[in-house]
């Protein structure tokens, strides 16, 4: 009971709070290149990575964005960051992988270092602005395209 109490407080909405929530779970599934759903016991839920926007699946790079994902992801477990709630009852967070000791890496940075997520404009943390522009330079996945079209314009216009 005290499990399933615990999770509940996590999973609430906790983006009032000035203190970092972590949670231990296992990615089951990948939707696409920056939504996965991820378990913790009995308890199922999905999860938005945060500060990234990978593109729509029918949109170009979308397989390869959400080929990437489950690549580095499904059936294994890992650390979720748990950040905000979103307007779709999603947890917001950053997934991170135990390298060694206290390594560990960013999954949702992964995206982006390889080109196959933006970093959201309005993302404060400047790593992924930087691995961005360094995947822009470098000409890493959707950055292959003179002038790949954000998921955010896609959208809109489908």
């Amino acid at each position: 009971m005290r499990t399933i109490c615990t999770i509940l407080l996590l999973l609430s909405v906790f983006c009032n709070t000035v203190y970092a929530e972590y949670v231990v779970a296992k990615v089951i599934k990948v939707t696409d290149g920056d939504t996965v759903t991820m378990q913790y016991d009995d308890i199922v839920f999905k999860v938005r990575l945060y500060c990234i926007d990978a593109p729509e699946i029918n949109q170009e790079y979308g397989q390869e964005s959400k080929a990437l994902l489950t690549h580095l992801t499904l059936n294994k477990e890992f650390t979720l960051e748990l950040k905000d709630k979103d307007q779709y009852g999603r947890i917001v967070g950053v997934i991170y992988e135990p390298i060694d000791g206290l390594k560990k890496k960013n999954i949702n940075l992964e995206m982006v270092r390889n080109g196959l997520a933006w970093a959201y404009d309005r993302c404060t943390v400047f790593e992924y602005m930087r691995s961005q522009y360094v995947a822009r330079k470098k000409k890493l996945g959707l950055w292959q395209n003179a002038a790949p079209a954000k998921p955010w314009d896609y959208r809109r216009r489908n």
